[in-house]
């Protein structure tokens, strides 16, 4: 029987946390997507990052990583993964609500996810879909009608992406507004990527929008 998860904010001090929470980083993201060791190192020290880790049995089970933009009210899920061992236990569900539950609590209202298109044929469609039903099972929903451009330079040129929301106020939103969606995508662009605010990318995303978007469950 597992034990009821323990949750703790990263320490960036404590080198025996970080090992333990990059441990399952490097095993569990995917190669192209990680950052390199340092820049993790330096995003822990950010007050603009939230690290949680999830502790099982006194140990680093998992961890989600978010970037917080407190002045627009949105927060990015970057990257969230269980230890290779303790997967099939609910773990996954647990640290989205417990991060929901902290963002909260910082008076953020949006949670953005970025997922890999279930819609597009790919090797790997079946963990795609799987992927995008374990957030909407967990009152996510996907902006539809919407293309998201990844700006990863190691990114396929073909990778289909969508974006996922998560309404940290209550209302269970049917729809957002095409003014905020940019808003939020544009200081990711800027902040998490280091992109141009006027980057070509957006205008490609954002032009003959309406003025706003359903939320799919």
């Amino acid at each position: 029987m597992v034990s009821k998860p323990v949750f703790k904010d990263l320490i960036p001090t404590d080198s025996q946390q970080f090992d333990a929470f990059f441990e399952i980083y490097s095993q569990s993201i995917e190669k192209s997507e990680q950052k390199p060791k340092d820049k993790i190192q330096a995003i822990c020290h950010r007050k603009d990052y939230l690290i949680r880790l999830l502790y099982s049995e006194s140990s680093v089970a998992g961890f989600t990583l978010s970037y917080v933009n407190a002045s627009k009210r949105f927060a990015l899920l970057e990257y969230m993964a269980v230890h290779q061992s303790k997967r099939s236990h609910g773990f996954g569900s647990e640290l989205l609500k417990d991060l929901t539950t902290s963002l909260f609590e910082k008076q953020i209202e949006w949670l953005v996810l970025e997922v890999d298109s279930p819609y597009q044929n790919s090797k790997d469609k079946d963990s795609r879909v799987r992927r995008v039903n374990f957030y909407k099972k967990n009152s996510c929903r996907e902006v539809e009608s919407f293309d998201y451009i990844l700006p990863l330079p190691q990114a396929p040129a073909d990778l289909g992406m969508k974006l996922m929301l998560y309404d940290l106020r209550g209302r269970d939103s049917d729809s957002v507004s095409t003014v905020k969606l940019r808003e939020m995508v544009q200081e990711m662009y800027v902040v998490v990527y280091g992109c141009e605010a006027e980057d070509a990318r957006l205008e490609k995303m954002f032009s003959n929008l309406p003025k706003s978007l359903n939320l799919k469950k």
